[in-house]
């Protein structure tokens, strides 16, 4: 069982997804969902302030809805129109400019669809909400993360810089969440201590890599398997290409993105912070996929050819750390 199939790691990411975001609007940019038992995804929010429970449909073309629930919401007017669904044709209405909001993001001009033939309080949460945001799917979760005018041939904006402090112990809803987490930094931190002997510096580091994956919206264990098979966990690394630090960051990528200064690639926050905003990007500009995101990451990082033989042998390499960096949750299994 892998780090997001456990059920409290799964709340865990998603919580602090959402955390994050609340607590630095700058940073609200992704949101993960973890898939259901029945394997839907739903989302808590809200319509015209009235709260709803989202079942997330990108095959739908509105937000949709009953018409007892847009009564409750105040949804008035509208243009009226028919339904073809499965059980034959449906009369409802068409109202533009409805304010939705599901987990941290909100919507203020959605398109939402009142269909008489709709029953229940679940709304469908369909492409009139979703398509403001590029949807990744990560292994048992689904991330939805904001569109942005620089995702594209455009290098990604000037990322936050960290403080020189490790980052803030987070806090958590609830005591399972925060017991799930805990046993994932000593599960990783024990795993880690032939590379990191001392305590507080093998903790600082799994606290770092666990609050950039979380801030960058990538599972934790593509980031350690990154870390790994970059520099081997090795501060002071410098590729052939020149790149340094933990994930072999280019230079460059400092006066893009970050504080112009190439030697705090050497500092672990910045590193990371650097580096995974370097990910991010090239997996928001491959539409989620991987692969391709490691490609232009590699090649820029190692000088490895696109296509070539050592290009999918370091790829295939990356993908068989992740595997080894996944999680098993043993409170979960024992259920």
């Amino acid at each position: 069982m892998s780090l997001i199939e456990s059920e409290p790691m799964k709340h865990l990411i998603a919580a602090a997804l959402l955390l994050l975001a609340t607590a630095h609007p700058a940073l609200a940019a992704s949101f993960a969902v973890p898939v259901s038992p029945n394997g839907h995804y739903h989302m808590r929010g809200a319509i015209n302030g009235v709260p709803v429970s989202f079942l997330v449909d990108t095959g739908a073309t509105y937000v949709s809805m009953s018409a007892e629930l847009a009564r409750r919401a105040s949804l008035s007017g509208g243009e009226a129109v028919q339904f073809q669904t499965a059980a034959g044709v449906r009369s409802g209405r068409i109202v533009q400019g409805v304010v939705v909001a599901a987990g941290p993001f909100q919507v203020p001009d959605t398109t939402v669809a009142i269909n008489t033939g709709q029953t229940g309080d679940q709304v469908l949460l369909g492409q009139s909400f979703l398509r403001r945001f590029l949807i990744v799917m990560d292994g048992n979760q689904m991330i939805l993360r904001e569109k942005r005018p620089e995702v594209g041939a455009t290098p990604p904006s000037r990322v936050p810089a960290p403080s020189d402090r490790a980052p803030r112990v987070p806090e958590f809803a609830t005591t399972e969440a925060r017991l799930a987490y805990l046993r994932w930094l000593g599960e990783m931190s024990e795993r880690l201590e032939p590379k990191f002997p001392d305590w507080p510096s093998r903790r600082e580091f799994v606290q770092t890599v666990w609050f950039e994956a979380i801030h960058a919206g990538l599972n934790p264990s593509l980031v350690l398997a990154l870390i790994e098979t970059s520099s081997d966990f090795r501060k002071l690394a410098v590729s052939d290409a020149g790149a340094r630090g933990y994930l072999l960051v280019p230079p460059g990528w400092t006066r893009t993105i970050g504080e112009g200064d190439p030697g705090r690639l050497f500092h672990l926050q910045t590193n990371l912070r650097v580096g995974l905003a370097m990910f991010r990007h090239y997996l928001d500009q491959g539409n989620g996929h991987v692969n391709a995101a490691l490609s232009l990451y590699l090649a820029q990082s190692r000088r490895l050819q696109p296509g070539s033989a050592p290009m999918r042998k370091a790829i295939e390499g990356v993908l068989a750390a992740q595997r080894r960096w996944t999680f098993d949750d043993p409170a979960t299994a024992s259920r």
